[in-house]
């Protein structure tokens, strides 16, 4: 029986090495999630550049065709930002006022990413994003 309540040199190395487990875990979580959430965010800010393009695009591609106005190029663009839930977008498209005349569109698309960013809005508050897009525009055949 006193054999039994012997600690041997196993079991004491077992009890003393869990609590070293405890402290590694409390030190390598932290930096664990703060990974994970970096990458949550690096992920998201490029889900805002992509939408940038794709939004510069597909209102230019509105503006190129004949009898587009300036203000329907702009409600495209802003369809394409509020798909992913971005806030805060501007849209300008160069010349204001289209006409048959106009050879090129310009369409400039502009995100604060204060207002779109998910985890860290603090770091990123005087930031913005701007994509653009020129495309020569059709002429009506008359």
């Amino acid at each position: 029986m006193h054999r039994l309540l012997q600690t041997t040199p196993a079991r004491a190395a077992r009890s003393s090495r869990q609590g070293a487990t405890t402290v590694e875990f409390a030190l390598t979580v932290p930096i664990a999630f703060l990974l994970l959430i970096a990458s949550v965010e690096f992920a998201r800010v490029n889900m805002i550049r992509n939408t940038l393009v794709n939004a510069a695009y597909t209102g230019a591609r509105r503006a190129m065709v004949p009898g587009a106005t300036a203000e329907v190029t702009k409600t495209e663009a802003k369809k394409v930002l509020s798909l992913t839930g971005i806030k805060g977008g501007t849209v300008t498209v160069e010349p204001n006022v289209l006409t048959n005349t106009t050879s090129q569109v310009t369409v400039t698309v502009t995100v604060p990413l204060n207002q779109n960013s998910w985890v860290a809005p603090t770091f990123m508050k005087e930031n913005q994003y701007s994509r653009t897009c020129t495309l020569s525009r059709e002429m009506a055949k008359r």
